[in-house]
């Protein structure tokens, strides 16, 4: 480096000398832009050896205070910490914990990990129990699909799948409904060939439809009592169970985020605020040690989230140079080959960590006192002055009943909204000084997305729909095909009617009413139809290849 820089001031002298049209001494550099190249490049290599030298003292800086442990120890402190933050219990003489019997836990006593944890085991039970109640109200549904005949596949895996759906509902007598109407009045079951249908598939409808609905129903019912009766009540019973943080602090969301005067006294006057708020009760509380704690959430415009990043980089660093550490000394090829991939990867998580903090610069700058306050958290000393707070702002959740909000209520002259506080294992402290605009953008991107996809698949069914229409179209107009066994191409009928089923059943629709557009046979097409009635011919047709007419 100190080399370098000698170079570079040479350099730069003998730049000034070109510029003023002055000879060059040594010779070596004779224009302007050859002073500058080398001066550039010089340059380049300083910056290299000052990134090099920062990343070195901050490696032996972080080794400073980098315990390295062998694999079994790191093991035992990873089991350690698993047990620990496991479903276990703590023995305190043996100092060791023990896993919780899968069996013999209730559900209740896992109230202590959270009424999350509760909820969530109760929620699956008692999804079991009514998808069973379900089972046994739709089963009747499932046995007339298995006994059905509309699905035929090759593969018996996939014949199996099918025979359990509504697709396999019902059979037709011939194997194959060849009409609306046969597909309408098909056999409820698939009988042997030849068999009558005992019982056609309308007579079991309403039945299938009913038992479809009610189990839908039962799911939608019980579905809004969990939410509405259930989760309430096992909130309530949890909090009373279990002694947690949020049984002693609130949550205020709504708050002057800047105060007029002493702003950087916040956590101080809103510490006030609250006592003062309990003296006026009607029961007036008057205790100097009611409020044990108070947290101001401050504005830091979403730089958590980059401290938390820089954190993260810092942990997988150490992870590189603990892996140094073990690997020196070691000359075979593998060894060396490992050192410089962590070597590497040790130099780019330096370099994030760098930029992170370039762009936190600002935000490092600003002290605590002087930021925007986004949130608050109070702590009370006992439960019945956090209860007698709620209770005083119990409508200051709601907008309109904010503007009109008592002035002793008011902090600073500002309406604020109370709410009960949640357990800190909840929070997400890194979205907290999230700004809401930010949040409000991202909502409406989310909303957006949603509507195009629905507004896609809506124009995906109705572009399917109308093909399946065309298709539909398209086998209105029906193709005959009568054969003889005549060698001369000569065919005569006496009477033709042609229908639109296999059981010819007409219903006043058959080939009389229905538009000729092409009669064609051996000889040629035309467009008339050679009819000609006899004495026991109602319908008799003879084709343009034979001369005569049957008689």
């Amino acid at each position: 480096s100190r080399q370098r820089l000698s170079r570079l001031g040479k350099l730069q002298s003998q730049l000034a000398f070109a510029m003023a049209d002055e000879s060059n001494k040594d010779g070596e550099l004779t224009t302007v832009a050859d002073v500058k190249v080398q001066v550039e490049k010089t340059q380049k290599e300083l910056d290299q050896d000052r990134e090099e030298n920062e990343f070195n003292e901050h490696v032996m800086e972080v080794r400073k205070g980098l315990e390295a442990k062998s694999r079994d120890e790191l093991k035992k402190l990873a089991k350690r910490h698993m047990d620990k933050t496991a479903c276990t219990v703590y023995n305190e003489e043996t100092d060791s914990y023990s896993y919780r019997s899968c069996c013999k836990t209730g559900v209740d006593k896992l109230g202590m990990y959270g009424v999350g944890i509760c909820l969530y085991f109760q929620f699956i039970r008692q999804m079991g129990i009514i998808f069973l109640l379900c089972a046994v109200i739709t089963g009747g549904n499932l046995y007339l699909n298995m006994k059905g005949g509309m699905v035929d596949d090759s593969s018996a895996f996939y014949a199996f799948l099918g025979s359990t759906t509504v697709a396999n509902l019902g059979a037709c007598e011939s194997g194959q409904c060849n009409s609306d109407e046969e597909l309408r009045s098909r056999c409820a079951w698939k009988v042997a060939e030849g068999e009558p249908c005992p019982a056609p598939l309308t007579d079991f409808s309403q039945w299938i439809g009913l038992a479809d609905g009610v189990g839908i129903l039962f799911i939608m019912a019980w579905g809004l009592w969990f939410q509405k009766f259930w989760i309430p009540r096992t909130v309530r019973a949890n909090d009373a169970a279990n002694l947690a943080p949020s049984d002693f602090a609130i949550d205020i969301p709504v708050l002057p985020r800047k105060l007029a005067e002493d702003h950087t006294a916040y956590e101080e006057k809103l510490r006030q605020h609250f006592l003062d708020v309990l003296k006026s009760l009607k029961s007036p509380i008057d205790d100097p040690d009611a409020i044990k704690e108070v947290s101001a959430i401050r504005e830091y415009d979403g730089a958590i989230s980059k401290f938390m990043e820089k954190g993260e980089c810092l942990q997988q660093q150490h992870g590189n140079l603990i892996k140094l550490v073990e690997l020196e000394g070691k000359e075979d090829p593998k060894s060396k080959k490992q050192h410089e991939k962590h070597t590497k990867s040790a130099k780019t998580k330096f370099g994030k960590m760098k930029a992170i903090d370039k762009a936190l610069a600002h935000q490092a700058s600003l002290s605590d006192e002087d930021r925007d306050v986004v949130r608050a958290f109070v702590t009370f000393a006992r439960e019945e002055y956090k209860e007698a707070i709620m209770d005083e702002y119990r409508f200051s959740r709601f907008f309109l009943f904010r503007c009109c909000q008592d002035t002793k209520l008011r902090f600073c002259g500002s309406p604020i909204k109370v709410q009960q506080a949640c357990e800190p294992t909840d929070l997400f402290w890194e979205n907290l000084d999230y700004a809401w605009w930010a949040r409000e953008i991202r909502k409406g991107i989310v909303i957006l997305l949603s509507i195009s996809i629905l507004v896609v698949c809506s124009l995906f069914l109705v572009y399917f729909q109308s093909m399946k229409s065309s298709a539909s179209g398209s086998n209105d107009q029906i193709s005959w095909v009568v054969k003889s066994n005549s060698t001369d191409h000569c065919l005569g009928l006496c009477d033709v009617d042609f229908f639109g089923d296999k059981a010819c059943k007409a219903d006043g629709d058959t080939s009389n009413d229905w538009p000729m557009v092409k009669t064609f046979d051996a000889v040629g097409d035309y467009q008339n139809r050679t009819w000609s009635s006899g004495s026991s011919c109602t319908s008799s047709w003879t084709s343009p290849a034979c001369g005569v007419q049957p008689s």
